[in-house]
């Protein structure tokens, strides 16, 4: 594990979180279509197997498994971590493969491996997920990403389903970081090899010496690095997404004391100014109130408060110190 992975993602959300011109929908929204992404590979790499299956069948699965992922979040939203959430998990992400509630069976002449990693026997898994359960639900001294990747690595460890074990971990992980306000955890399909070959030592390693955080061995520590890499280039994507939609309004009053008509013809100066400096994506326009109280000016790009204050500054230098208000919008240019 790398202190300086979760320093970089705790920069971020840090900034995330406390920035005031942050719209919190934007954040809310741009989460969501993290998560939706994640939930996306998670369900390629799990068909990823069954090509042969043909095109179209292939597709309907990848439908039903998406909206068994939707369907699973909802239930951990309304009821949070317990051991019948989890006991439900199964039969919501995969029904044809754990077509019951509850935990997998003992069944005669079968047994629960995975090439050479043997899982717990069936007869364990309620009290092994149950000890999961009360380690989310703890409040521990455990970073909030390594809490959810712990989670991640005891639960496919514990193998408490007949199918959908893989998927069950990955939702568990990212609404674990979700209870937090951390971005999920995006795998690419493309890199399923590469979590397998991170995941199953980690998992061996974990069944031969009941690990559990911080207590670690080097194949446990080389899939909570690559996991926690994950964490840090979604935070990265969130971050940048929203530092490319910050919008603001600048209100003018009528009586400021400098003719609005000149206003609105310094705009194109002022725009090719900001857009040299704070990128070609940045957006203004010009917005005269109806009942003549005051205009508005709306900017949105990579900028923020201070940098738009010491623009104006500079832009009406020499004239009338401009009266305006700065005002973060909450809802503009919605996602």
């Amino acid at each position: 594990m790398s202190n300086e992975t979760l320093k970089s993602i705790d920069a971020i959300i840090g900034r995330i979180n406390t920035h005031k011109e942050y719209s919190e929908r934007l954040t809310n929204e741009y989460l969501n279509a993290l998560m939706r992404e994640a939930n996306k590979h998670s369900t390629v790499m799990e068909v990823e197997a069954g090509k042969s299956l043909g095109k179209k069948r292939l597709e309907q699965i990848a439908r039903n498994a998406l909206y068994s992922f939707r369907k699973a979040r909802a239930l951990l939203v309304s009821e949070g971590f317990q051991v019948s959430v989890f006991a439900s998990l199964g039969q919501i992400l995969e029904p044809a493969g754990h077509p019951y509630y509850g935990f997998r069976r003992d069944v005669r002449g079968v047994s629960h491996r995975a090439g050479d990693i043997e899982f717990p026997e069936a007869a364990r898994v309620p009290y092994l997920v149950k000890n999961l359960v009360d380690f989310l639900n703890e409040e521990l001294n455990v970073h909030p990403v390594l809490r959810a990747i712990s989670a991640h690595l005891s639960f496919v460890s514990i193998h408490p389903y007949e199918d959908s074990n893989g998927r069950g971990a990955r939702v568990i992980q990212n609404f674990a970081l979700e209870q937090r306000r951390y971005p999920p955890a995006v795998i690419p399909a493309d890199e399923r090899e590469k979590y397998i070959q991170v995941l199953n030592p980690a998992v061996k390693s974990w069944l031969v010496h009941r690990s559990s955080y911080p207590m670690l061995h080097n194949d446990e520590v080389s899939f909570y690095d690559y996991v926690e890499s994950k964490v840090l280039h979604a935070a990265q994507l969130l971050e940048k997404r929203l530092l490319e939609h910050r919008s603001f309004e600048v209100t003018f009053p009528y009586n400021w004391g400098y003719p609005h008509s000149d206003l609105r013809k310094s705009l194109p100066a002022l725009q090719r100014r900001l857009s040299s400096r704070y990128g070609s994506n940045l957006i203004m326009h010009y917005e005269p109130k109806r009942n003549r109280s005051s205009s508005s000016l709306i900017i949105s790009g990579n900028i923020g408060v201070q940098e738009i204050e010491g623009e104006l500054k500079e832009h009406f230098s020499g004239k009338i110190p401009p009266k305006y208000h700065i005002i973060p919008l909450i809802d503009f240019r919605k996602q």
